[in-house]
């Protein structure tokens, strides 16, 4: 299975965001990605789903379409072992 790790350039990149005041939308659904109550407004990192290192999705899309898949490929990559 592929493992998803934050480089520096990419921490780099959302750091740049911080100097923009536009909200950042979601690359899966469009949606402006809210707040959270802590202040974190960069969404979630939305790999398997897209390979572009800048994109950015709501907790929505996250749950209900980046962590399921990512859980498929946990157990496809478990079954191609055993066989």
């Amino acid at each position: 299975m592929k493992e998803y790790r934050v480089t520096v350039e990419q921490l780099g990149k959302i750091k740049d965001m911080e100097n923009t005041e536009k909200p950042i939308k979601c690359c899966l659904c469009g949606e402006d990605i809210a707040v959270t109550p802590t202040g974190w407004r960069y969404g979630n990192n939305p790999q398997p789903l897209t390979d572009n290192d800048e994109d950015r999705c709501c907790d929505l899309c996250n749950s209900t379409k980046v962590i399921p898949k990512r859980i498929e490929g946990m157990f496809a990559s478990k079954n191609k072992n055993i066989e």
